[in-house]
């Protein structure tokens, strides 16, 4: 079996490859959709209001792939669960991009006999491979939302998924006001 191509093979961002006809019938998504690798989006004790949060931004637009998105989720929330204990307590991490954009590959055979299989540009729209989330520069990617003790943790965890993401990214931190009761008179 052929490995992945990499994600700095898709990483620019350009026009979204899609197929349009002035038919709806011939407007679809040809060879169907990958399925994508991130199941959750959401971890941690989300209905806990947290006084800080920490965000990941991007500084430049970029095409990610649903494996690294995934391959970040995974080392961020893993070294969150190690420093809270193993539960999923005391943190709120949630992911912002979603992958939507079906990315295509139209496999050029090389070599001897390649002729016999190989179509080159003619039909070159090229069979789905993965699926990529479109991001623009200053997009928030993720976020986690803590204690105001644990700031270091939060950007330790972001700084280690941002090493599986193939762009510049930087952390900005936030306090949150903290909530006054208000009473009726």
């Amino acid at each position: 079996m052929a490995k992945k191509r990499g994600n700095d093979c898709y990483r620019t961002l350009k026009r979204p490859y899609t197929r349009k006809s002035k038919y709806k019938k011939h407007m679809y998504i040809r060879g169907g959709v990958p399925n994508k690798k991130t199941v959750k989006f959401d971890m941690g004790e989300s209905n806990v209001n947290f006084p800080m949060r920490v965000s990941m931004f991007t500084l430049q637009s970029a095409t990610l792939l649903d494996n690294s998105i995934e391959a970040a989720r995974q080392t961020a929330n893993k070294y969150l669960l190690t420093i809270f204990g193993g539960k999923a307590e005391g943190f709120h991490f949630k992911i912002k991009v979603y992958p939507h954009h079906v990315v295509r590959i139209n496999p050029i055979a090389m070599g001897a006999g390649a002729d016999r299989y190989s179509t080159g540009m003619a039909q070159s729209y090229g069979k789905p491979t993965n699926i990529a989330a479109r991001i623009r520069a200053g997009q928030e990617i993720m976020y986690i939302e803590l204690d105001a003790d644990k700031e270091k943790v939060a950007r330790e965890a972001l700084r280690k998924a941002s090493c599986k993401l193939c762009i510049k990214t930087y952390v900005e931190v936030t306090k949150k006001p903290a909530k006054v009761p208000v009473m009726n008179q």
